[in-house]
């Protein structure tokens, strides 16, 4: 079901795209993504990522963050900053710092917790990535984390 519905929103989208993952006739993942704008700087949003229940496990989150990330790199969007909202919880953080470590990318968060400006980033360590999303756990928080590919 959700995964039809992020098929839905891609199909009827200019600026949305994504992968699918496909067991024989059936569709059993989705990474969908879109080109978004804050202040005058562009970015890829990963809007979703999701597995079915039955596939988890197997690698196959990182696997299909990792092609997503690869196929913007072939679009010439390899310099491009990558926006995550963390809804998912340390299983979901845990695939993207692996797959972000392995393409050379850096973490960075807001400077205020208060006030979001993708102007005013700084650099944080995957630990304390993982560190924040185990305390939002308690209280219900969404983490915002860009990775920038390092230079």
């Amino acid at each position: 079901h959700h995964i039809h519905q992020s098929y839905k929103a891609i199909k009827k989208s200019n600026n949305k795209w994504g992968i699918f993952l496909f067991d024989k006739d059936k569709i059993i993942g989705v990474c969908e993504v879109m080109e978004e704008e804050e202040d005058g700087i562009t970015f890829l949003l990963i809007v979703y990522t999701f597995i079915d229940e039955e596939y988890r496990g197997k690698n196959l989150c990182y696997e299909i963050v990792k092609r997503t990330i690869l196929k913007n790199k072939k679009k010439g969007k390899g310099s491009m900053i990558i926006k995550v909202v963390i809804a998912g919880g340390e299983p979901i953080l845990k695939c993207l710092i692996k797959v972000f470590n392995e393409l050379n990318y850096k973490i960075q968060k807001y400077k205020s917790d208060k006030k979001e400006n993708i102007k005013q980033l700084k650099f944080i360590t995957s630990e304390e990535a993982i560190k924040i999303e185990k305390k939002n756990l308690k209280t219900d928080m969404w983490q915002t984390l860009f990775f920038v590919p390092k230079t």
